[in-house]
């Protein structure tokens, strides 16, 4: 599974398909939740897979975040999970994508990147989990979607 930044997971996991093209995919979830929200969100359902270390968020129905501890994940061709938090820092650096956002917690520290949605947390300066979701409009401050045919074989991080 590699990362592209803003549009899912390649080959097949794009922000925006439903719980049921999940499913077709993976199969039944391990745990599933409904969460009603007073904000603006408006209703988010979380699918967890422990096969793939994986929980989709779904917002109004449409995966718009996913968390992941995923072994096999990659970002620009590289594994990333259980590496040093400095080479992730290194390889969106060396892609233009700029400093990230700092933050030490009590047992854990993340690691945020604004401009693409991107998240990682690290522990023991290894790196633990990967957050990413859908791209805001700054202008807007609406969500991204991206359309269904993302062409994976292009540059999709453009």
């Amino acid at each position: 599974m590699e990362i592209h930044f803003g549009k899912g997971l390649e080959p097949d996991v794009w922000f925006g398909v439903g719980a049921e093209s999940l499913s077709e995919k993976f199969g039944v979830p391990d745990r599933a939740y409904e969460m009603e929200r007073d904000d603006e969100e408006g209703r988010r359902d979380e699918l967890v897979y422990n096969s793939i270390q994986t929980c989709f968020r779904l917002y109004e129905g449409r995966l718009g975040w996913l968390q992941t501890s995923n072994p096999d994940l990659l970002l620009f061709g590289q594994r990333i999970m259980g590496r040093s938090p400095s080479l992730v820092i290194e390889l969106i650096a060396k892609a233009g994508y700029g400093q990230p956002e700092v933050t030490e917690y009590d047992t854990f520290a993340s690691v945020f990147w604004d401009s693409v949605w991107f998240e990682v947390q690290y522990v023991y300066d290894r790196v633990r989990d990967v957050n990413f979701g859908l791209l805001i409009d700054d202008d807007s401050n609406e969500y991204i979607w991206p359309v269904q045919d993302l062409g994976w074989s292009h540059n999709a991080e453009a």
